[in-house]
Order: C-alpha cells, then structure tokens, then sequence
C-alpha cells in the first residue's frame, strides 16, 4: 500500500509541475557591462560584451504588457521597469555575448521592441544555438507585433517577446545584423545548476534511507 500511494504522489506531482508555470529571476542591469540575478539566496553576475554600441537605460520601458514577456504557461512572471533595459543600436555582425559567473538553467532572454516601422525589422540571430520563442506581442510603447522565429533567427517589427534556451549555460552569444535605432533586452534564468556538494548531500541522504529500509528489512526477517 505504502508503494502504491508514494508512486501515485510522485505521479501526481509530476502532473502538477508541468501544467505549472515556473519563475523566472530577472537581471538587473546596473552599469553597460554589468548586471546580477539573485536566485534564491545565491547572486549571479552577468556581463555583457560587444562592439557595438549600447547602454544601459535605467526605468524604461515599462516592460509592458506583461503577456509579451510570460505566458502563464511556461514563464511565470515578467519585468519591471526596476530590471532596466540594455538597449542596442546593431546593424553590424558584430557578436554580443552574455555571460553567467555560474551555470544557470533554461535561460530567457526578453527582446523590447525589436524593428521599426520606419526602418523595418530587425532581428537576433543565434547562430549555434536552439532558440524557443516562448510569447510575443506588440509594445506598449510603440504597438507593432509579436516576434517570430525562423531556424535560429528572431525577428520583430516594433515586436516583444520572449525567448528560451533549454538546458544549461554559461554564455549566450549573438548577431543584431540589422540597423535600428534602438531596441532592448535582458536576460532571466529559471535555475542554477546545483554545486557537486549538493549532490552528495542527496547521494547521502538516498544512501540513508536505503539502509534504513535494508535494517527494516532485515529485522522483520529475523522474527
């Protein structure tokens, strides 16, 4: 009995978690090349590399409306305007790169904006990678519509949205080949990869409660 029921929980928790939505902890951009993500009680550093230009806008946008950036199915929750914006220019092959001070799982990168109706779209290629466009829409700043995906290029026309790289990661790098005048992004994480000595906490712990179960076992036998 106590069998059935455990394996009917763990089915049942299964069941649950994937028409659960998860968070994601946000960056917080501070300066052009710096931001950080608290996860939990564990800080991890981003920085950001390229030769084009760029800055950090502080306040703005509004990151709105929030179903641009989460769906309610996969991503939780959206930014504020507390998260910032590291806004680009492009128009070159220059490659931008993010990087994590530490592994981070399924990484969401929200794209602000994204073309103009003046200058036409423009696009994030990921040459090397499996981007998942998650949700768009159109800005609440400027309209516009949702982003679209083809192969390992996004592309937008005043467009918002998000999108996902399954897995595990410490940078992600990337084209803005296009000219805009401006359009912006930040990065979310919905996880850290667990450090080798929470795993061997769990190895221990699995262990224990194996020999517990074993004595049980063999107690039960020897009346």
């Amino acid at each position: 009995m106590t069998r059935t029921f455990t394996a009917s929980f763990a089915l049942l928790l299964l069941c649950a978690s994937s028409t659960l939505a998860a968070p994601v902890d946000w960056n917080y951009w501070m300066f052009n090349q710096a931001g950080f993500i608290q996860s939990g009680n564990q800080i991890v550093n981003v920085s950001y590399s390229s030769a084009d230009y760029h800055e950090v806008i502080l306040g703005s946008p509004t990151w709105a409306p929030t179903s641009t950036w989460a769906d309610g199915t996969i991503l939780d929750n959206g930014l504020t305007q507390n998260n910032n914006v590291m806004m680009l220019f492009g128009g070159t092959q220059t490659v931008n790169t993010l990087s994590f001070s530490q592994p981070v799982v399924d990484p969401v990168i929200a794209i602000w904006s994204l073309g103009s109706v003046v200058q036409g779209p423009a696009s994030f290629v990921f040459t090397g990678y499996n981007p998942q466009l998650v949700v768009g829409g159109p800005s609440s700043e400027y309209g516009g519509s949702p982003l679209s995906l083809s192969g390992v290029t996004v592309s937008g026309l005043e467009g918002n949205g998000s999108v996902q790289f399954v897995g595990t990661y410490t940078s992600i790098s990337w084209t803005n080949p296009q000219f805009e005048d401006f359009y912006g992004f930040n990065v979310g994480i919905l996880g850290l990869v667990p450090e080798p000595s929470s795993y061997l906490l769990a190895a221990l712990g699995a262990a224990g409660l194996w020999f517990a179960r074993a004595r049980r076992g063999t107690g039960r036998k020897s009346h």
